[in-house]
């Protein structure tokens, strides 16, 4: 294969990255490069997670429940389990073991929203992966943010209650479209954004108890699985990208509307529906003209 024709393949995926995952205005291709950037860590740092037990080999870092002076008797006591290696791309084994937690809960959240992906169902892969993810973070979180020692406070009732306000608050940001006179079929928006919100509380506790890799990590995946994650072409998942409108509605009784419609029908690659007095067009972007 010559370079010429590399160079052309690259230039054609490239193309259809910025075409296929970022709306076509000012910045595309900054807003490209970044997010591959991105992309590069993520997929770095992954790799160091899931093989860091496998890296280290000086390390005995097993539980010693009975030399501990922590009340958390699973706490590791070996200091060589919290010393950050250049190996490990700056990590230590600590941070790595979170990471591998939350790598996990995202694969999990997503085979689950894969197999409950339907066209009569508005979660998919990217709502499960967020809610198991978020989930993950409150529960690393909630496990280590508030450790025994000399002077404690009980602030994991504050993260508990964080929880259930975020999720009442997330609530109001579902809304269900849809016009009876037209079809029966409904969409429900806004699920994706309101599990994003729902992840961004636990990305505060984890930041409010020092947790500063694991709530680093976890908005970098989020990011992520917003910007590359499968949206579904059945129900309105949130997009930047712009759309035509949902629905158009005509009501008139001129003869003129009239002798649109059998042009549209010609016109469109879409499937249409006529019958007297009611002209609709059976896709998504439903159109209907009303006489």
């Amino acid at each position: 294969m010559r370079v010429s024709e590399i160079i052309e393949g690259v230039k054609s995926w490239w193309r259809w990255y910025l075409d296929r995952y970022f709306a076509p205005k000012q910045y595309q291709s900054l807003n490209g490069f970044l997010y591959l950037l991105i992309a590069g860590f993520v997929a770095a740092f992954s790799v160091v997670n899931v093989f860091a037990e496998v890296l280290v080999r000086d390390c005995d870092y097993g539980p010693d429940p009975y030399s501990s002076s922590w009340d958390n008797k699973l706490y590791p006591s070996a200091e060589c389990y919290y010393e950050k290696r250049w190996y490990l791309l700056g990590l230590s084994l600590w941070e790595a073991d979170k990471g591998q937690r939350l790598i996990l809960s995202i694969v999990l959240g997503a085979i689950l929203g894969y197999e409950r992906r339907s066209p009569d169902r508005p979660a998919g892969m990217r709502l499960m992966s967020l809610v198991s993810l978020g989930a993950c973070c409150f529960t690393i979180s909630s496990m280590f943010c508030f450790e025994s020692s000399s002077s404690s406070f009980d602030t994991a009732r504050v993260s508990a209650a964080i929880v259930s306000g975020v999720g009442f608050l997330g609530s109001a940001m579902i809304w269900k479209q849809g016009d009876s006179r037209v079809s029966q079929e409904s969409q429900v928006h806004g699920l994706t954004t309101a599990a994003s919100v729902w992840v961004a509380a636990s990305l505060g506790i984890a930041s409010g108890g020092q947790l500063y890799f694991t709530g680093i990590y976890t908005t970098i995946l989020v990011v992520l699985m917003l910007r590359f994650g499968p949206r579904s072409p059945e129900k309105g998942e949130d997009s930047e990208i712009d759309e035509e409108p949902d629905s158009v509605f005509v009501e008139s009784s001129a003869p003129e509307l009239r002798r649109v419609i059998p042009n549209l029908e010609e016109s469109s690659e879409s499937s249409f529906a006529a019958k007297p007095g009611h002209f609709s067009k059976k896709d998504r972007r439903q159109q209907s003209f009303r006489f």
